[in-house]
Parts: structure tokens; sequence; C-alpha cells
């Protein structure tokens, strides 16, 4: 599915889209510039996107968290080059 900047997401959309629950997304509705349709709330992803950034915030959308990068250590607690996480 191509995604544009003038969808209008559902509940469970923009939670995963967030990666958060949907729980989350309902307590911060009014945060993230929800429309009410009766029951229903619907999101402008480019509203949401707008909302987070003026909060300080920007999402890392699509793209998996950017975590410190960890080498994988042998049995001795060395790296492939032979440094131990204290020595770096």
């Amino acid at each position: 599915m191509q995604t544009t900047d003038q969808e209008i997401l559902t509940v469970p959309e923009l939670a995963e889209r967030l990666r958060v629950r949907s729980s989350w997304v309902y307590s911060h509705a009014d945060t993230l510039g929800a429309y009410r349709l009766g029951k229903y709330l619907r999101f402008s992803w480019t509203r949401v996107l707008q909302h987070l950034e003026q909060a300080g915030l920007t999402p890392n959308v699509g793209v998996a968290a950017q975590r410190p990068k960890t080498e994988p250590m042998n049995s001795e607690g060395c790296n492939e080059h032979g440094t131990t996480r204290e020595q770096k």
C-alpha cells in the first residue's frame, strides 16, 4: 500500500505507525489533533506529524529505532578487535 501525507488514519493504523499501543493514541487523541466522527476517531498523518514536531518530538516512523551499536563479545568479554567494553 502506498502512503501519502494526506492519509486519514484509524486508531490502530496510527498506533502501528507510531509504534505505540492503541490506548496511548486514545489518551493523546486531543494532543495529536484527532478528528471526532461520532464515536470514531480519525487522524490526519500530516497533522499528527505537525503536532509531534511542535511538541519537540520526531517519530522514527518506518525506520527501526536507532540504538547504540554494541558489538558481540566473545567468551573473554572482547569484541572481534580484542577491545572490551570498558576500553572503548
